[in-house]
C-alpha cells in the first residue's frame, strides 16, 4: 500500500481545535476560581474539556499509520528514515521533560533530584504518553513486520489496556518499579497521562486510521466516513449509555474510555464532512494543527514556566484560582492570539528558509541548555 504525501486537511483542523479548546482548558483549570468548580456551568465545559485530550491522543495514533504506511519499506530497512522518525518522536519526549522541569536550573535540579514520586520531573504529561506510544508502536512495527498483523494488534492491545486500566492502577506499581518508569503505567503524583489508559486512543487511532487507508486505496472510502463511524459509534454509545450509572466519569473504567473513544471518532467524521464541503475550512486552525507541539509547549510555557517571573515556575503562582469566567475569556483569547503568532511565524519561515529555520530550532536548544546551566536557583 503506498500513499501519495499530502496533508490532510481534516486531520490539521480536528488537532488545531483540539489545540486551541487545550489553551481554554489549561487557563480555566489553573485559573478559574474555586468556588465556581461545583456550578452546572463548569461541569459542562468540563465535560467538553475532557474530549480534548483523547482527541489529542487519537490523532498521534491516526498519523502514526498514514505515515508508517507510506514509509514502510524504510522503516522495516532502519535506514536514516526511521532514525529520522524516532528522532521526532524524541524530541516530543524532550519537550514533555523540558517543560516538567521542577527548576529551570541544572545546579539545582541535580542538587534536589530524588527518585521520590513527589517530583516533578517524573510526572508523565500528554506528551510524554505521546511519544512514549509513538516509540513503543515504532518498535513493534520493527517485530511484526506485517502491516495487517501490525494494525489489528494495535487495536486488540487497545481493546486489553482498556479492561486491564482497573487491575493496573489499583495494584501497586510504584513499590514495584522506580518511580520515574511507575509514573508511565499508573497515575501517581504529577502523572496526569500513564499509559494505562491514556495510549488505548493512541493504539486505536493508528487501527482506524489503517481502516480508512484501506478503504481509500480500494475507492471505498465512503463507506468508512458515511455508514462505519455512524455504526461503530452508535454501538460504542450505546454500551456507553448501558453502563452510564456505573461510568461516574471515570477515566479508569472501560466504559469511560469507549464513550470517549465514540465521540472522538465522530468528530473525525465531522471535520472529513467539513473538508468534503471545503477543503480547508479555517486555514489559521490548520496551521495550528501543523504547528500542534510549538503551540502546545508555548502556552504551556507562557502558564507555567518562568517567563515572568524568573523565580518561580510561571504566571499561574502568582495569580492562582482566583479569576472570574470574564477574565478567563480575555486571558484565553489573549493565550490564543500569542499563540497563533508564533505558529504563524513559524510556519512561514520554515516555508521561505527551511535552512535559517533549521539553525533557529538548533539555536533555541542551545540558549535553553546555556540558561539552564548560568542559573543557578
Amino acid at each position: 500500500m503506498k500513499l501519495e504525501k499530502v496533508r490532510y486537511s481534516y486531520i490539521d483542523q480536528f488537532r488545531g481545535w483540539a489545540v486551541l479548546f487545550m489553551i481554554e482548558t489549561h487557563v480555566l483549570n489553573a485559573f478559574l476560581r474555586q468556588d465556581l468548580f461545583s456550578t452546572s456551568g463548569y461541569k459542562i465545559m468540563n465535560f467538553i474539556n475532557g474530549l480534548v485530550a483523547p482527541s489529542f491522543l487519537f490523532l498521534a495514533g491516526y498519523s502514526f499509520a498514514i505515515v508508517s504506511l507510506r514509509k514502510w519499506d524504510d522503516l522495516l530497512k532502519v535506514n536514516h528514515v526511521f532514525w529520522k522518525q524516532l528522532s521526532r518522536y524524541l524530541l516530543v519526549l524532550l519537550v514533555g521533560y523540558t517543560l516538567h522541569m521542577p527548576s529551570y536550573s541544572f545546579k539545582v535540579l541535580f542538587s534536589t533530584i530524588s527518585l521520590s514520586e513527589n517530583s516533578l520531573i517524573w510526572g508523565t504529561d500528554i506528551l510524554h504518553c505521546i511519544a512514549m506510544s509513538l516509540i513503543l508502536m515504532l518498535i513493534l512495527l520493527l517485530v511484526v513486520r506485517r502491516k495487517n498483523l501490525l494494525f489489528i494488534l494495535l487495536g486488540i492491545i487497545g481493546i486489553a489496556i482498556s479492561f486491564f486500566t482497573p487491575s493496573v492502577l489499583a495494584s501497586p506499581i510504584e513499590s514495584i518499579f522506580p518511580v520515574p518508569l511507575a509514573g508511565y503505567i499508573k497515575r501517581i503524583h504529577y502523572s496526569q497521562f500513564p499509559l494505562f489508559p491514556w495510549m488505548g486512543y493512541v493504539l486505536f487511532g493508528a487501527f482506524i486510521s489503517y481502516v480508512w487507508q484501506t478503504l481509500k486505496e480500494r475507492k471505498k472510502e465512503n463507506l468508512f466516513f458515511i455508514y462505519g463511524p455512524t455504526l461503530s459509534t452508535l454501538g460504542i454509545l450505546i454500551i456507553g449509555i448501558a453502563f452510564w450509572g456505573a461510568l461516574s466519569f471515570n477515566p479508569q473504567k472501560p466504559q469511560f474510555f469507549f464513550m470517549k473513544l465514540a465521540m472522538v471518532v465522530i468528530l473525525l467524521g465531522f471535520f472529513h464532512w467539513l473538508e468534503t464541503k471545503k477543503q480547508d475550512p479555517i486555514p489559521v486552525v490548520t496551521l495550528i494543527g501543523q504547528e500542534s507541539l510549538l503551540a502546545y509547549a508555548a502556552h504551556i510555557f507562557i502558564i507555567y514556566g518562568p517567563l515572568w517571573n524568573w523565580g518561580s515556575r510561571g504566571i499561574v503562582h502568582g495569580s492562582g484560582k482566583t479569576r472570574s469566567p470574564l477574565e478567563i475569556a480575555m486571558m484565553t483569547l489573549f493565550l490564543t492570539a500569542i499563540t497563533i503568532a508564533l505558529c504563524l511565524g513559524w510556519h512561514k519561515l520554515k516555508q521561505k528558509n527551511p535552512r535559517v529555520a533549521r539553525l533557529v530550532h538548533i539555536g533555541l536548544w542551545v540558549l535553553i541548555a546555556i540558561f539552564f546551566i548560568i542559573k543557578t536557583k
